[in-house]
């Protein structure tokens, strides 16, 4: 195991502002979480931006193709109710966005009904987040 004093003057702190390897280890510990944290959060803010973005030119744009960076993905509708749906990926892993169907009876249709844009997101199987009317909420955690 490495020393967290080694680790500790990599990070640029000194010896001298360490009194003992069990603070240093505290120290060292509590950067360690900072950093993942901050890992952390920037994935999910990519992933939320990702979902806006993909809402808003396959619904509000009514685009034919979503454009992700330099990758496309196509636009179409389903056979039986004629919603848009796009399948995409993010980190890897692939999602697909579904219109919102009006003429059910949940709350989101609810908002659909009355002229909203809204857009499921499916991973493996399971709802993971909705967009309504460019504002975001996830369903439970995201598996990455």
């Amino acid at each position: 195991m490495t020393n967290p004093f080694t680790c500790l003057r990599y990070l640029g702190v000194s010896g001298r502002d360490v009194s003992s390897d069990s603070e240093g280890s505290r120290l060292l510990a509590r950067w360690i979480q900072k950093v993942q944290t901050q890992q952390y959060n920037s994935r999910m803010n990519s992933f939320e931006e990702t979902l806006i973005v993909v809402w808003r030119q396959a619904l509000v744009d009514e685009a034919d193709v979503v454009k992700l960076g330099s990758e496309r993905y196509l636009v179409t509708r389903s056979k039986a109710k004629m919603l848009r749906q796009v399948i995409f990926a993010v980190d890897g892993n692939s999602i697909v966005g579904v219109e919102q169907n009006p003429k059910t009876k949940s709350r989101w249709a609810s908002i659909a009904r009355s002229g909203k844009k809204v857009m499921q997101f499916i991973q493996d199987g399971r709802y993971v987040a909705v967009v309504a009317d460019g504002k975001m909420t996830l369903y439970g955690k995201r598996t990455t």
